[in-house]
C-alpha cells in the first residue's frame, strides 16, 4: 500500500483542529483571566496623568515621584520588578498549551 504523503495543507488543518479542541480552548481561557487577574493587580492606566496616575501610583505601593520603578507594559505602567513574575507567568502558560496539544496529538 503506497504511503500518503502529508502536505503542508494536511499538517494546517490538523493545527487547527487542534487548536478547536475543547481542552485546548478551555486553557487559553483560563490563561486569558489568569494574565488578565495578573495585569488588574499589577498594572494601570493614566492617560492625562495628574489624580489618576498618583492613585495608580499608590495602588501600586509607590510613591508617585518614583517613575524609575515603573515600566510600560501594554500601554498600562507596571512595577519594575513584577516584570519577570509576568514573564514566568506567560512561559508557564505557553508550556502547559504545548504540553496539552503534545499529550491530545498522542507524541
Amino acid at each position: 500500500m503506497p504511503v500518503k504523503k502529508t502536505t503542508k495543507k494536511d499538517n494546517e488543518t490538523k493545527k487547527e483542529n487542534i487548536n478547536r479542541h475543547p481542552d485546548v480552548i478551555r486553557l487559553k481561557n483560563e490563561h486569558i483571566r489568569e494574565l488578565n487577574r495578573f495585569l488588574a493587580e499589577n498594572r494601570f492606566y493614566a492617560f492625562e496623568g495628574g489624580e489618576k496616575f498618583d492613585e495608580g501610583m499608590r495602588k501600586l505601593g509607590l510613591e508617585p515621584t518614583d517613575t524609575d520603578k515603573i515600566v510600560d507594559v501594554g500601554g498600562g505602567a507596571m512595577r519594575r520588578d513584577k516584570v519577570p513574575e509576568l514573564k514566568a507567568l506567560i512561559e508557564k502558560q505557553g508550556k502547559e498549551l504545548r504540553e496539552m496539544k503534545k499529550a491530545l496529538r498522542g507524541s
